[in-house]
């Protein structure tokens, strides 16, 4: 009884109202003005197979974070080109079916010079319209393995008031502004941030969709093995109520996730089911 008292204190204090989805699956929600059509997947089979559950009626189609790029170190980015190509190319031709949808597509993308970006590409009737990159790492190997671009201008999905953030990026946006900042970047591996004015959300912004592989780069000296399910999710709402202070023009925050495929010896400190939530803030 007691517990379930704190918890309802709890919720009592969050500035929004949740609506979550913790599976994968294929999930609508009204983010806005937009209706977004969210797939959550763990693979890129998964989210193919989901994918021939939408219609011509989806007008924003959106995947999880390196969605084209699942089950695999990301040391092994490089060597995964080519199949990313060809699964980028795959949702490239499935868009030509609906001429009038954007797909919104997590995936490593590679520039001519220097390593892979963790990205989202818009893509719309077979052609590649926008990206936006990611420009913080919650884990030593993704800032070894991708450049993130601390500078990256802040975007809207086209069209829309919806500013796009990519995992990680949300939690380093609720950080800037506060007073001890710079110890708060160092302790948590993001130097390159120190000194330097990102802009995370567009001014234009009023509604947030976030893209995301959330379950990864926790502390694990807060969570004991099996706890992660809760640490990860209490987590998220913090970060979003945060944001949602920080930011008072932030109406709605989506976040479209899925579990990251870990080393048997990080399975106790891994998610066992994605995050998918809708945040409204309360009237």
């Amino acid at each position: 009884m007691d517990n379930e008292r704190e918890e309802i204190e709890r919720a009592r204090r969050l500035p929004f109202e949740e609506t979550s989805n913790f599976d994968n699956g294929v999930y609508r929600y009204h983010l806005g003005d937009e209706m977004i059509t969210a797939i959550s997947a763990q693979t890129w089979a998964g989210f193919t197979s989901f994918l021939s559950r939408t219609t011509s009626e989806d007008k924003f189609i959106v995947s999880p974070e390196l969605m084209t790029f699942t089950g695999q170190p990301l040391g092994e980015v490089d060597q995964t080109r080519e199949i990313i190509g060809v699964r980028v190319g795959e949702i490239k031709e499935a868009s030509k079916n609906y001429s009038q949808t954007l797909y919104l597509l997590g995936t490593p993308t590679f520039p001519p010079r220097g390593k892979p970006r963790n990205s989202v590409l818009f893509i719309k009737n077979g052609r590649e319209v926008g990206q936006t990159n990611k420009r913080s790492g919650a884990t030593p190997a993704e800032r070894e393995h991708f450049d993130l671009l601390v500078e990256e201008p802040a975007a809207l999905v086209p069209e829309t008031d919806i500013g796009i953030l990519i995992c990680a990026d949300l939690p380093t946006a609720s950080i800037f502004g506060l007073k001890n900042e710079e110890e708060i970047l160092r302790l948590i591996g993001r130097e390159s941030f120190i000194g330097k004015n990102p802009t995370f959300i567009h001014p234009k912004a009023r509604n947030l969709l976030v893209v995301s592989c959330w379950g990864v780069g926790g502390n694990r000296d807060l969570m004991r093995p099996g706890e992660a399910n809760a640490y990860y999710l209490a987590q998220l709402r913090g970060v979003v109520a945060h944001i949602m202070r920080m930011y008072p023009q932030i109406e709605e925050v989506l976040h479209v996730d899925q579990v990251p495929l870990m080393r048997k010896e990080d399975l106790p400190f891994t998610p066992t089911h994605p995050f998918n939530a809708l945040f409204q803030r309360k009237k």
